[in-house]
């Protein structure tokens, strides 16, 4: 030992040996718990393998038969959908005149007039109002617009329908987005097909994942009108349940007539019964609320037809 002490250097030695043998052990000991690690999963992947290899391949009869299965349920439910869907909206009158569509604005103008007098409403529906289709009160239609006009008419007459019921206090304006086939350029783009260098250059369009023209046809119009907060509560609501026309509303907005609220910390006087009567309107709910919304009559299109007049670079009316 005391050799040892006084020969630094083989203790040096020995110490670094000791810490060396120590080090070496840690590695042989991490190697092998690794290498278990491993071997352990090269079974788990041969043991996967040897399953996946025991399966029968796919496709075969069995799993075939079993999509098409699947499938021909699919198509069914959707067929269902769609006789449902189209019995569920009127039917298009394809054979309709000019003359028919002007003649079924005016009723429908006189009609508007009567209800909104019988339910004392203060709207323009005694002046001036005509849905949209004032410039048709002296033309007719062309022909190929007629289906389409008459539906929209129909739809615009539902929805005034609607608000008389549920008692809006006003109907200020109701406009629409003319049609395509309301233009004769269309009639002329159709006639005209691009050729040439001009066909040529039309870009291809971008996949879709659906086209949505091949399933339904929207008719926008715009409508503003004024009522109590349960009246207008009800306009949506029965909007959103109409079993004649589908309506989607895409835009909405919504105003109260008063900007401010009751006043707070202040008893009122003993004589102030008309202001006691507008703050209790406000907490209430009794002020009137002003609303404008963009809404989406839907008609739903028989899809075949539709392919079939797409593929045909036709616009029949479906």
């Amino acid at each position: 030992m005391d050799s040892l002490k006084k020969n630094s250097f083989l203790t040096t030695y020995l110490a670094v040996l000791g810490v060396g043998v120590l080090g070496l052990g840690y590695l042989l000991y991490s190697s092998s718990n690794a290498n278990k690690a491993a071997a352990i999963a090269y079974d788990d992947q041969q043991q996967a393998l040897a399953t996946l290899q025991a399966k029968p391949l796919t496709p075969n009869e069995k799993n075939l038969t079993s999509r098409r299965a699947q499938v021909d349920a699919f198509a069914a439910t959707v067929s269902d959908l769609q006789k449902s869907l189209m019995a569920s909206q009127p039917a298009l009158e394809v054979a309709a005149q000019g003359d028919a569509f002007q003649s079924k604005l005016t009723e429908t103008l006189n009609a508007v007039k009567i209800q909104a007098e019988l339910t004392k409403l203060n709207s323009r529906a005694g002046s001036g109002f005509d849905l949209g289709f004032g410039k048709y009160l002296d033309k007719l239609p062309s022909t190929k617009a007629v289906p389409d006009l008459l539906y929209q008419l129909g739809g615009i007459n539902a929805m005034v329908g609607t608000l008389l019921t549920d008692r809006v206090a006003t109907i200020d304006d109701i406009t629409r987005t003319e049609l395509d086939v309301e233009s004769s350029k269309a009639d002329d783009t159709a006639a005209k097909p691009a050729t040439g260098r001009a066909a040529a250059k039309k870009p291809s369009a971008a996949p879709t994942a659906l086209d949505e023209q091949l399933v339904l046809k929207r008719y926008p119009m715009e409508v503003r009108f004024s009522g109590s907060p349960r009246s207008v509560q009800d306009v949506l609501n029965h909007l959103a349940a109409s079993k004649d026309y589908f309506f989607a509303i895409r835009s909405l907005r919504v105003e109260n007539e008063r900007k401010d609220g009751p006043p707070k910390g202040q008893a009122p006087a003993a004589d102030s019964s008309e202001k006691i009567k507008k703050d209790s309107d406000i907490v209430l709910g009794g002020e009137k609320i002003m609303v404008w919304m963009a809404v989406d009559l839907i008609r739903f299109l028989d899809p075949t037809v539709a392919a079939a007049d797409t593929k045909a670079g036709s616009k029949t009316v479906n």
